[in-house]
């Protein structure tokens, strides 16, 4: 019974310490977009993606897609980045979602953000036309109104 008890939990440890071991270049990447460094954290994301024994981890390019270059709205990139989570395991768990999820999720809201941006954008030039257009029906009141006085003084409308 001791036995099986000492390898179940030398089996939980050896489970914990490579669940734990991240390449030193996603710990970099990480740490510089806390900074906010994006620059930093999107170089060092790039190179976590080359290393092998992060072949599998769809963390590296999901968290490069929306805390790089989704920040940067620099979209194609970002969804090539997604696509690339997808592509090494979409179904990894971060912060209780899989990946699959959190991938659509990124993407619907991004749309969301830009298309409300768009609509802001929208709603902006079309005040601003309202408002031109009203002080030019001002404008064009007066000097027709003023024209009529004047039209009317100097030509006589004798039928």
């Amino acid at each position: 019974m001791r036995k099986i008890i000492g390898v179940a939990t030398l089996g939980v440890l050896i489970a914990l310490a490579g669940l734990a071991c991240e390449s030193q270049e996603f710990v970099s990447a990480k740490m510089y977009v806390q900074q906010g460094d994006l620059e930093a954290a999107e170089k060092f994301f790039l190179q976590a993606l080359e290393v092998p024994a992060e072949a599998t981890n769809a963390l590296i390019p999901y968290l490069l897609a929306g805390q790089v270059y989704a920040q940067q709205k620099r979209y194609q990139e970002m969804n090539e980045m997604l696509d690339e989570a997808l592509r090494r395991n979409p179904l990894q768990k971060y912060q209780g979602h899989m990946i699959v999820e959190l991938v659509e999720n990124t993407r619907q809201v991004q749309w969301q953000q830009e298309y409300q941006r768009g609509a802001n954008l929208f709603n902006e030039i079309a005040i601003s036309i309202i408002v031109v257009a009203m002080r030019l029906e001002k404008f064009s009141f007066r000097i027709f109104s003023n024209f009529r006085k004047d039209f009317s003084l100097s030509i006589p409308l004798d039928f």
